[in-house]
């Protein structure tokens, strides 16, 4: 065996590795043919969905064909029961076990599952990118596809710790345990494995949402898990230079598209709400629904948070509703009447279904998640009035704890249903604490099925009707049963959800 020497020798621990450490000529192709399989499963509905709306708007199809195409995709919408995961991506993800399940070769175990691992850390960096060709070509926001981000990572540590425990079971029956222990190539790979199962248990929704700071910086260790797996297997090298060259072309128009600091900033609170209010200053344009990443370097210059935009893209001014969870956004609190700069990275995000070709369009919301409702709602209202839009009824479904999230962002609501086309709106609101309150609130929980009832047998001239939905998940699962569940051959509910696990 040649001995290879990548570090300064030492009596007890020694650089060891072969040509079974380098993929030849040969050897790469099980990797490279597992790379494109595994692409072709994340690209491919994507891709194919980005085609045919290409189509649909280029009037190159008719409606039959479409219409036969929206059905298909409503049965892959369908939610799978007890989880947060439709139809399709259960498929997506039960076709990537498969594919992986294929490359094995009993015969080369558990040495085959290094392939394994490669083709997919050539992947699972793509759908972290925001800004990206990938997510360009086939439209899928930043938000959508960080799933199948957290879901590859997870595959990779299971991969990485069966791999690792091959071995250890292979070399305790060999009887050189401890032998292969101290050569260098094992130290990369277990310290590969220990930071793999730091950003695994960081990225739990759990850590990542009570603290939001350890999975924020905890995860700038995947640059030093890429390190030691190379310096494990530096085969891996020309597999993971594509993702890297990505990332960092992404963090380069992450800081081009960072604003300069906007100082022409308001902040104000109501109770656990906060509300951050400026001029439109450059070029922040931006559609409804979308939410940018802000950061103020008065409270730290390198956190960057997710928070929805409630303002309309007619409005004058920008802003953001937040309400205090963690420190960070406690500590915007603590701003309360000040002017701090204020630095945005956005807008991101699309809506998954075009609202404003719909005669009638339903908004679930609850709680805080109301507020990209608000941005569209305003959309509306202001579309309708200057008849560019023929939307017949909007409706909100807003569910709150108590009175004091409304009357902190109300003055939406008040505009709305003070002009001359409130006719078109009808908003209920929804109050779950028990206690006195108000004619203008319903006591309770919405019942869904009967008001998805109610508005299907409402408007029984009316095809399709848009669904949106942000909130608990509860709410958003059961507004998504509702809309598989009362959609007919002659009525549709097209279901789009606002997700934030970032």
């Amino acid at each position: 065996m040649t001995s290879r020497s990548l570090l300064v020798d030492k009596e007890d621990f020694k650089w060891v590795g072969n040509d079974d450490y380098y993929f030849g000529p040969d050897k790469s192709a099980p990797a490279i043919d597992l790379v494109c399989a595994l692409l072709i499963i994340y690209l491919g509905p994507a891709f194919i969905h980005a085609i045919v709306k290409f189509v649909r708007n280029n009037n190159y199809c008719n409606d039959k064909f479409y219409h036969h195409y929206t059905r298909i995709v409503r049965y892959g919408d369908v939610r799978i029961p007890h989880t947060s995961v439709c139809l399709q991506d259960a498929i997506v993800s039960f076709s990537w076990v498969l594919v992986n399940f294929c490359f094995i070769n009993p015969d080369q175990f558990p040495g085959q599952f290094g392939y394994l691992i490669v083709a997919n850390t050539t992947i699972v960096l793509l759908p972290i990118f925001r800004n990206s060709i990938v997510s360009l070509l086939i439209a899928i926001p930043f938000e959508r596809s960080v799933k199948y981000h957290r879901w590859l990572g997870r595959g990779i540590f299971m991969l990485t710790t069966v791999h690792m425990i091959g071995y250890w079971y292979k070399w305790f029956n060999e009887g050189t345990f401890i032998e292969k222990l101290r050569v260098y190539p094992t130290m990369f790979a277990h310290a590969s494995w220990l930071i793999l199962l730091i950003l695994t248990i960081t990225s739990l929704n759990s850590v990542r949402r009570n603290w939001f700071e350890v999975f924020f910086y905890s995860h700038f260790l995947f640059i030093f898990f890429y390190i030691f797996a190379i310096l494990h297997f530096p085969g891996m090298l020309p597999f993971a230079i594509p993702g890297f060259a990505l990332y960092v072309i992404d963090r380069f128009l992450r800081y081009l598209r960072a604003r300069p600091p906007n100082d022409d900033v308001k902040i104000t609170t109501h109770g656990s709400i906060t509300r951050i209010q400026g001029k439109r200053i450059g070029v922040l344009n931006y559609e409804p629904g979308q939410y940018c990443f802000i950061n103020i370097p008065e409270i730290s210059k390198l956190q960057w948070h997710p928070v929805s935009l409630s303002s309309s893209p007619n409005d004058a001014y920008f802003s953001f509703y937040v309400k205090s969870i963690g420190s960070w956004t406690k500590a915007i609190q603590s701003l309360k009447g000040q002017s701090p700069q204020i630095r945005i990275d956005g807008p991101y995000g699309a809506m998954s279904l075009d609202y404003t070709k719909y005669d009638v369009v339903m908004m679930c919301a609850g709680g805080i998640g109301v507020t990209p409702m608000f941005s569209l709602l305003r959309d509306l209202h202001y579309k309708i009035s200057v008849r560019m839009e023929d939307v017949k009824k909007v409706y909100l479904f807003w569910t709150i704890r108590d009175p004091s999230l409304y009357y902190a962002l109300s003055d939406a609501i008040t505009d709305i249903m003070n002009s001359k086309i409130s006719s078109c709106f009808n908003i209920c609101v929804w109050i779950t604490q028990p206690g006195n309150t108000s004619p203008l609130f319903i006591r309770g929980k919405p019942d869904w099925p009967e008001i998805f009832q109610t508005v299907r047998d409402t408007h029984t001239d009316v095809d399709r009707i848009a669904v949106l939905a942000c909130g608990p998940d509860t709410l958003v699962n059961n507004t998504w049963d509702c809309c598989n569940r009362f959609s007919t051959k002659d009525t549709s509910f097209d279901f789009h959800k606002e997700t934030y696990e970032l």
